[in-house]
């Protein structure tokens, strides 16, 4: 064997070698991205779940809130009118 085909022979014997490195790379990559795309689906739903579960405790929480707004403006318009009805006996000399 020559030296031309000695040289060709080893270009073939890279050539293929290089090939067979490309054909992994691309199935690290196309591996990586798979990985990769299952690891967002499982974050978004974690997320979608965090939100879910946040809409629930604030919506209980909202409900707490108005429901004590609500007796705390109860009890100052009570207040009011009771300081008023005071006023009103006062000014009227106590009559009536």
């Amino acid at each position: 064997m020559g030296p031309i085909t000695r040289d060709m022979a080893r270009l073939h014997d890279e050539i293929v070698a290089m090939k067979e490195q490309r054909n992994d790379l691309l199935a690290n990559v196309k591996q990586a991205s798979d990985d990769r795309k299952e690891a967002v689906l499982e974050m978004a739903e974690g997320f979608r779940s965090a939100r879910m579960e946040m809409k629930a405790q604030m919506a209980a929480s909202h409900k707490r809130f108005l429901g004590n707004l609500h007796h705390e403006v109860s009890s100052l318009c009570n207040g009011v009118a009771n300081d008023l009805a005071g006023a009103r006996r006062a000014f009227q000399g106590g009559r009536g």
